[in-house]
């Protein structure tokens, strides 16, 4: 039989909506010009099981495409795609016709894609459309498998499976994001771990700070009290403008993909980012956002060669270890015992000694663990190491121009992590300061 013409209408409506029963027990066509063509619940064990999986409850949303038309979406309608994503899933989903009787069906999870180049640009992009390509789709096979496949995993990540690697921390006590905001915002997010006078002027209520992210200023939230406003103004004021270039989405990318690569695999990444402030503050935000990636920290510090990316991992892991994500608590355990066997390791009698043992000790006070404390600040106490302690902080970002108003703000604005620290800093200050 020869190829068919582009599917429209009813008859695209019908293939569509046919399709997706394979997966789901409950469908919903949506009205008519609306973001979303299908809304889906129910979703099976296996394809064209009667049985129901573990995660049946969430509610997936489709839009369809036909044969040769565009691929690009209005920024309205992606934006309203990216307001769902994190808590129920979005899918692309195009049929093609083979011939009369056939059609070929391919698709792309959406939170899965806004982790590509092309989902960078369109989430930095803050006019133009959302533009997907053909190889963007990944094609399914004629019995719907590998496509329910892609749907169990989505379902996975929105009820938050423990396993599920872009499980979100939806909690706003560390950094003020929900994943649409920190998608969006991204450039900010080195620079926006909240403060503790932040949290104790809202009273608790951080669910408002993702708001006040994704608002204008001057429309923020009238019960956001100013002095709020105030830090979110001077995070946005220092921050970069979005880019789909920009460090910060160049290094998300990278950790998603050696995330990615660390569940496919087991194998930890040949090389992390270096070790200064700002890869260190791009990963830490990541890892606050992603938790399933303290796995991944914990493989880097038993198995890695590399002394960088041992304390790298120690300096992104105390976001972790201060979490509220009590189901956490197993993995930052057995990551921290494993960064503790690190913390005695030998005289300091160079510049790198000194780095290493000053960061394995300061990452574990840092995370909590209090015994620690007194050996990091014996480390940068001993006058003979204090043109170690200069050397270093230059090389990580902190020039000696900047250590006055770098320890005053851990000092005097801390958050959670510069709580755990204070005798520490007030030890910099001592040896740098006075």
């Amino acid at each position: 039989m020869g190829r068919e013409g582009p599917l429209t209408g009813q008859a695209g409506e019908d293939y569509a909506r046919g399709f997706l029963r394979g997966s789901f027990r409950d469908i919903a066509k949506s009205s008519d010009g609306a973001a979303l063509d299908f809304t889906a619940t129910e979703l099976r064990s296996e394809r064209r099981s009667t049985i129901l999986c573990q995660q049946a409850d969430i509610r997936f949303h489709f839009q369809v495409k036909h044969d040769r038309g565009s691929l690009d979406i209005a920024r309205s309608t992606f934006l309203h795609w990216l307001a769902r994503v994190e808590s129920q899933p979005v899918f692309l989903l195009r049929i093609q016709t083979v011939s009369d009787v056939a059609q070929e069906y391919s698709f792309v999870p959406i939170h899965e894609w806004l982790f590509s180049r092309a989902g960078q640009q369109a989430l930095a992009d803050q006019s133009g459309e959302a533009k997907f390509h053909r190889r963007d789709l990944q094609r399914s096979d004629p019995h719907g498998r590998h496509f329910h496949y892609a749907l169990l995993k989505e379902a996975e990540r929105a009820a938050q499976v423990e396993s599920a690697d872009f499980r979100t921390l939806r909690d706003y006590g560390i950094f003020p994001f929900d994943e649409a905001t920190f998608l969006l915002f991204l450039e900010t997010a080195p620079r926006a771990e909240v403060p503790r006078g932040v949290i104790e002027l809202l009273r608790g209520q951080t669910s408002k700070l993702p708001q006040l992210v994704g608002s204008r200023l001057d429309v923020a939230p009238v019960d956001v009290p100013s002095e709020v406003r105030a830090w979110w103004a001077e995070v946005r004021h220092h921050s970069a403008p979005a880019a789909s270039n920009s460090h910060e989405r160049r290094q998300l990318l990278r950790f998603a993909q050696a995330l990615r690569h660390f569940r496919v695999t087991g194998e930890v990444p040949k090389r992390l980012p270096p070790y200064k402030r700002r890869y260190v503050a791009c990963w830490r935000a990541f890892a606050a956002m992603f938790p399933a990636s303290v796995r991944m920290l914990h493989a880097v510090i038993l198995r890695s060669h590399r002394r960088e990316d041992v304390i790298f991992a120690s300096a992104v892991l105390p976001v972790l270890a201060l979490s509220p994500d009590r189901s956490l608590e197993p993995d930052v355990e057995a990551t921290l015992s494993s960064l503790a066997a690190h913390a005695d390791s030998g005289p300091i009698v160079d510049l790198e000694s000194y780095r290493f043992g000053r960061e394995v000790n300061r990452g574990l006070a840092e995370s909590g663990k209090a015994r620690f404390l007194g050996r990091a600040r014996d480390i940068i106490g001993r006058h003979e190491h204090r043109p170690y302690e200069v050397r270093y902080l230059t090389s990580y970002g902190w020039p000696p121009e900047t250590h006055s108003d770098n320890i005053r703000r851990k000092l005097d604005q801390p958050t959670l992590r510069d709580e755990k620290l204070r005798p520490f800093y007030e030890t910099m200050a001592a040896v740098l300061l006075e």
